[in-house]
């Protein structure tokens, strides 16, 4: 949080960890449990923030027994829903209450964009800005023992099992798009891409899905995720070969979502960007602040 060469901006005052993955998931893979890797704490739901004086952690009345069992006593615990916990955002205010420039990090990739804009709500009027944190700190210490991602490919899904061709499925969401003169739709959840393409995988526990983003236009659909995980049937399945055309999909590795959405942006004027639904988060903070025109 101090070292200026491990966050690339001034020194941190405090810094969130959330549960979440890149793709909000309600589950993670073994990898992607950052917060349970810092707290100890291992039920599904929760968020630390780390100061240079205290950890503490918030997690709801499902998990209460659970973390005052998993938590050692570095951790001060906040069982939300009980009277008069704090959030953390009310916790960080009384926290740092008469200091002036107080800078709080966070990974913009690991935190809905609901959730960020809540908090720089909350602390409007106030000396402490949330500060996004590309090179996640935990990533930075959890070197020995950390899990790799599984290997295992991707595959497609028959028709017959997924209802209709993801072709029509494309083309049903472009009619939509057009109703709204939306240029590009951004696909972020992990179930909702493997609905989408009709392709299954194995990159979530229980829940057979492909790790990647999609960007759909009227003229282009790509598919940001590792090549290791395309078979050739998928490949075939997708019509991925010599893809120079509206109805066949382009291949790019996953981190170039990020390039990608900022070079693209600049050419859009209306885009569909994932928001809260029900049970879903929608696209992270990083999703958001890279589609330029929006910001």
């Amino acid at each position: 949080m101090v070292r200026v060469a491990s966050i690339e901006t001034a020194p941190l005052h405090g810094y969130i960890v959330t549960s979440d993955d890149e793709h909000q998931s309600e589950t993670v893979d073994p990898r992607d449990m950052r917060r349970e890797f810092l707290t100890g704490f291992y039920g599904s739901a929760g968020d630390a923030v780390v100061t240079l004086a205290k950890a503490v952690l918030w997690t709801d009345g499902r998990y209460h027994l659970q973390a005052d069992l998993e938590l050692d006593c570095n951790w001060i615990l906040m069982k939300r829903g009980r009277k008069p916990i704090p959030t953390i955002t009310e916790w960080l205010k009384h926290e740092f209450q008469n200091r002036p420039n107080i800078r709080i990090g966070a990974d913009p990739k690991l935190v809905p964009a609901a959730i960020w804009e809540a908090w720089e709500i909350d602390l409007v009027n106030t000396s402490i800005s949330l500060v996004a944190v590309r090179k996640n700190l935990v990533d930075l210490i959890w070197q020995v023992g950390r899990p790799n991602y599984n290997s295992y490919s991707a595959y497609p899904l028959k028709k017959e099992y997924a209802g209709k061709s993801w072709q029509e499925k494309i083309k049903d969401i472009r009619l939509q798009m057009s109703l709204v003169k939306a240029d590009a739709l951004v696909v972020t959840a992990l179930d909702e891409i493997a609905w989408l393409f009709n392709i299954r995988g194995y990159d979530l526990p229980h829940t057979p899905v492909l790790r990647s983003y999609v960007i759909v236009t009227q003229g282009s659909l790509h598919l940001y995720t590792s090549k290791h995980k395309l078979l050739r049937s998928v490949d075939t399945h997708l019509k991925m070969d010599s893809c120079f055309h509206a109805d066949c999909v382009k291949w790019h590795n996953e981190t170039c979502i990020w390039d990608d959405l900022r070079t693209m942006s600049q050419a859009w004027k209306k885009v569909w960007l994932p928001t809260p639904c029900g049970y879903a988060q929608g696209a992270s903070k990083e999703i958001f602040s890279s589609v330029r025109f929006l910001f």
